[in-house]
């Protein structure tokens, strides 16, 4: 399993305060699901096996804009997961693990 960065700084943002225990943890276990550019496969099941029930169809509205709703709810985008892990993706890139990052986003029609 791939190693990612953690924000420090979420603790300071007042949305993620506003969010209840359950939220948090949600927040936490689609972070660290998605795939490598931030694409998470909705899941709910999930999400009340690991963390407990919550309104996870609410959990967008509560992020400060952190997560886009592809295909109609069968798959969430955590928006800046590509910008806080990576160098800016460019397509002049000539690293191969950009390239393969850059790829991923257009198969889900995000870059």
């Amino acid at each position: 399993m791939p190693k990612r960065f953690t924000d420090t700084d979420i603790w300071l943002r007042p949305w993620y305060r506003s969010l209840s225990p359950a939220e948090r943890e949600a927040w936490r276990y689609i972070l660290d699901t998605c795939d490598a550019v931030g694409v998470w496969i909705y899941d709910p099941a999930g999400v009340a096996f690991m963390v407990g029930e919550i309104d996870l169809d609410s959990l967008p509205s509560k992020v400060n804009g952190n997560i886009e709703v592809l295909e109609e709810k069968k798959k969430w985008w955590v928006v800046d997961f590509c910008g806080f892990q990576y160098p800016p993706l460019t397509s002049s890139t000539t690293s191969k693990p950009l390239l393969s990052y850059i790829s991923m986003l257009k198969k889900h029609g995000l870059w």
